[in-house]
This record gives structure tokens, sequence and C-alpha cells, in this order.
């Protein structure tokens, strides 16, 4: 199944991914700075992938 870059994904410390969809949004736009202990880190792939330095919201 393709993946919009709009959807949510989360990179674990054992590289493995997932993708989190409704749940990491709603996590995200609530504001939390950490889920489980763990801090949460926001990048938009997009500007990553383009080069753009300011790519960590």
């Amino acid at each position: 199944m393709e993946r919009h870059t709009s959807d949510i994904i989360v990179v674990n410390h054992n590289r493995t991914i997932n993708y989190v969809g409704t749940v990491g949004k709603i996590a995200f736009d609530s504001g939390a700075k950490n889920i489980g202990g763990e801090r949460l880190i926001c990048v938009d792939f997009e500007k990553y992938m383009s080069g753009k330095a300011e790519y960590i919201l």
C-alpha cells in the first residue's frame, strides 16, 4: 500500500518503522513533547528530502 507523505511514522530505537496515523497526529497536534518517556521529534520529510535546513518542526 502506498503511503502519503503527510502520514505520520515513528522510527524506533531498533530502527523499525511504525505508521501511527490518527493516534500520532493527535499526539503531535496536542502539543505533547514526550510519550512513554520518549521525546517526540517532528521532521517534515519533504523539506528533509529537498535539502532544506529547517526540516525539524
